[in-house]
Parts: structure tokens; C-alpha cells; sequence
């Protein structure tokens, strides 16, 4: 749910993916300095995303984009406080 959303930071979405997926260690800062928090997560389509973070090579965006449709999952069913 896009309302539970609004509560992840820019922070919790990089903690997330960082603890969870350690492999992507190096676009924990680009998605803080791009400001995707939880809100934008729901807003923005992988593609999007990985664009403004600069993933290019097709293997590294299909992982990441599995990887925001686990993040998404986790905050649509309203796991922030278990994360």
C-alpha cells in the first residue's frame, strides 16, 4: 500500500537493500543522493529507477529490479517496523 509507503526514508530503502542484498552495495549512496525513498519507490517503474542510479548492464538490472519488487512487496505489506 502506497500510504505505508510514505513512511520509509531514503535511509530505510538503502538499509533495505544493503542488508538484504549486499551486492549492490554501490548504488546504496546513488539511491540516497537521488532521494528514493519509500514514496518514489511506488511512484517511479524499475526503469526509472535503475536510470537515475545508472544501472546499465542487463544482468545488474534484472537482479535490482527483482530486488525493488521485493522492496515494494515488503512495504506494501506493511513490514516496515520488521525490517
Amino acid at each position: 500500500d502506497q500510504k505505508e509507503s510514505k513512511r520509509w526514508s531514503c535511509t530505510d530503502v538503502s538499509h533495505w537493500i544493503q542488508s538484504h542484498h549486499p551486492e549492490f552495495h554501490s548504488y546504496v549512496q546513488l539511491l540516497k543522493r537521488e532521494n528514493i525513498d519509500g514514496a518514489r519507490a511506488f511512484k517511479y517503474t524499475n526503469d526509472q529507477i535503475l536510470d537515475q542510479i545508472g544501472v546499465k548492464h542487463a544482468k545488474e538490472r534484472a537482479s535490482m529490479s527483482s530486488t525493488l519488487d521485493q522492496l515494494r512487496s515488503v512495504m506494501s505489506n506493511n513490514f516496515y517496523d520488521q525490517f
